[in-house]
Order: structure tokens, then sequence, then C-alpha cells
């Protein structure tokens, strides 16, 4: 500038006032109350839920539980236990009725599921650690109860 005057195609700004930045909220920060961080969250992918696997896997549970109760008295079941298997009695006909989608839901389990399955069993087992073999056999078992009723249902009708 010389003189006071600026040169061509030059602008004097000198007399604007400069407000202070006000701050910038980012979409991350709406949509998590103000927290810049970005959390995962876990989605299940598979097509199918597993309520029917569940519904088995929760009968056979019950079935282990009322088993070593039983087992515990005197080392053998006898009627006298029969009180103690009143809960697979009620948890058997959600188990049965639904047994014949066990097979797609498991062709179709996801990780997710696999840690739903895994929790439950926990859960109905009251166990810490080391299920994941229980579910692995509970889920054998549970095709093997659906192939049994397939073949009794095929020689029935033949």
């Amino acid at each position: 500038m010389k003189n006071g005057k600026l040169g061509p195609g030059k602008e004097d700004f000198s007399a604007v006032e400069i407000k202070p930045a006000e701050k910038h909220i980012t979409d991350v920060e709406k949509i998590n109350n103000g927290k810049r961080k970005i959390s995962m969250e876990k989605v299940n992918m598979s097509n199918l839920n597993i309520k029917e696997t569940k519904d088995v896997v929760v009968f056979l549970c019950t079935v282990a539980n009322a088993s070593v109760e039983a087992l515990a008295d005197d080392g053998k079941i006898t009627i006298t236990d029969m009180f103690k298997f009143g809960g697979a009695a009620t948890a058997l006909f959600p188990a049965l009725s639904g047994i014949s989608a066990v097979p797609a839901e498991l062709a179709d389990l996801d990780p997710i599921e696999k840690e739903e399955l895994i929790a439950l069993v926990k859960e109905e087992l009251v166990l810490e650690d080391n299920v994941e073999s229980v579910v692995e056999k509970a889920l054998q078992i549970a095709g093997q109860i659906k192939e049994l009723i397939d073949l009794v249902k095929e020689l029935k009708a033949a």
C-alpha cells in the first residue's frame, strides 16, 4: 500500500472486524452426542435369526442341569427326581415345534449369533468359561434329534 492506496484489483479490509470462529460440530459428533470417537457396533449379517436354535439349546441345557442335579443326590435318576425335570418339560415343546428350522439357522450362523449361543449356554448352565464345547455338543444333539424325528416320520409315512 503506497500513500494509503492499494494496488489495482486490491481491496482494503483493514476496517473489517474479525469475529472468533464458531465451533464446528461434525456429523460424527452429532450422532455420538458431542463425542468425536467413532464406535463400532456389532451387526447381525445373517438372513435368519436363531430363535428355534436357542429354544433347542435351552431345552438341552435344562435337561443337562436337571440331570446333574438329580445325579448329585444318589447317583441315579429316579421317579423322586421328576420335579427336577419340570423346566425341561416346559422347554420341550418350543424346542421340538421349531426343530426343523434349526439346520437352516445353523447354516446361516454368523459370529454374532455364535456369541449369542455361547452367552445363552453360560446363562442357562451358570458357567463362566469354556462353554464353546457345550454349544457344539448341544448343536450336534439338536441335529441328531431332528434326524431321528425325520426318520420316524418317514418310516410312518411308508
